[in-house]
């Protein structure tokens, strides 16, 4: 290979990730004005500890999941097993998502009275079950 192909194809990769990765980034910064002028600072602030709470708990449970998936896909491939493979870590994720909903059920102990709270709790775990859902299946 040539090294002004390979020079080209890198330059071509390259861009499609900065723009893979720019497009979220740019949703975000747009969205985040957006936010605030339906919460009050209070409620924003909230938000941000729901999300920052779930964020580490999401990796706590789920992060290792797709380290297994990588780590043994090609084992299992040469040994004619991926349907074991895919049904223990279909067996890991559930308990990770239920860890996760046991948890996000302690909101309604610790703040029985606060609907913002117990609603963005539930919305976060929605989101963050469903988001490494989709992480392990891609």
């Amino acid at each position: 290979m040539k090294i002004g192909t390979q020079k080209s194809n890198f330059i071509t990769h390259f861009a499609w990730y900065v723009s893979g990765a720019i497009f979220p980034m740019l949703i975000g910064f747009v969205k985040t004005p957006i936010f605030t002028r339906h919460y009050s600072a209070a409620d924003f602030g909230v938000l941000g500890l729901v999300l920052i709470t779930f964020g580490y708990l999401s990796t706590v449970s789920f992060s290792w999941l797709s380290s297994c998936l990588w780590r043994y896909f090609q084992e299992f491939k040469n040994k004619n097993q991926l349907g074991k493979l895919y049904t223990n870590l279909v067996f890991l994720y559930a308990i990770s998502s239920l860890v996760l909903l046991l948890i996000s059920s302690l909101v309604f102990v610790l703040f029985p009275d606060d609907s913002l709270v117990i609603k963005l709790t539930m919305l976060a775990c929605l989101y963050f079950v469903l988001h490494e859902i989709l992480g392990l299946y891609y």
